[in-house]
């Protein structure tokens, strides 16, 4: 449904050429790209020709074929920047929370980073149990908050199931400011 809505939107006659050059200019890095959820993602917005970098902890992804991917582990903190290099203008990252126990560190780095590379949105999949002031996962939000970059959190228990219907509701959140634009 989200892919011919953008479809329908990149062929309106009241759609201007400079918010359509917007929305295909702008890149979505893909964090996790070999997940349930990370790959189905990457393979909408290919289709719907939306320019998107995939990060995995091998490097490779195997769908969709053609799409830039860059290894990104978030245990190796030289890989966080990989993504940066590849050219694309990327505004959004799609996350899905981190498998490590520390999570902060890691987390507040590549944030930081992300910012100072011109990434306006994160959109992140976290655990169901994120309270603020809670635990590691609620510090985690706090920070995203207080970055000043807009974002959002989604919860698994919101979406299970790889052909869920939510997955137009993360389709929407990726390509909010483009598509409002």
């Amino acid at each position: 449904m989200i892919i011919q809505t953008l479809s329908n939107y990149l062929t309106s006659a009241n759609t201007t050429t400079q918010s359509k050059k917007l929305i295909t200019t702008m890149s979505t890095f893909i964090i996790g790209g070999n997940a349930k959820t990370s790959s189905k993602l990457a393979q909408l917005l290919h289709a719907s020709n939306h320019p998107i970098v995939i990060g995995s902890r091998s490097g490779t992804v195997a769908q969709p074929e053609g799409v830039p991917t860059v290894k990104f582990d978030w245990a190796d903190e030289g890989t966080y920047g990989n993504a940066f290099e590849t050219g694309a203008k990327i505004e959004t990252v799609f996350i899905v929370f981190p498998p490590v126990y520390e999570v902060m560190k890691p987390w507040t780095t590549f944030i930081d980073l992300a910012k100072s590379k011109g990434v306006k949105r994160v959109v992140q999949v976290t655990g169901t149990a994120s309270i603020p002031g809670a635990h590691d996962n609620a510090a985690v939000h706090t920070y995203l908050a207080d970055s000043g970059m807009e974002y959002a959190i989604l919860r698994p228990t919101w979406f299970i199931g790889r052909d869920s219907p939510y997955i137009s509701m993360i389709i929407s959140l990726v390509l909010w400011s483009s598509i409002r634009s």
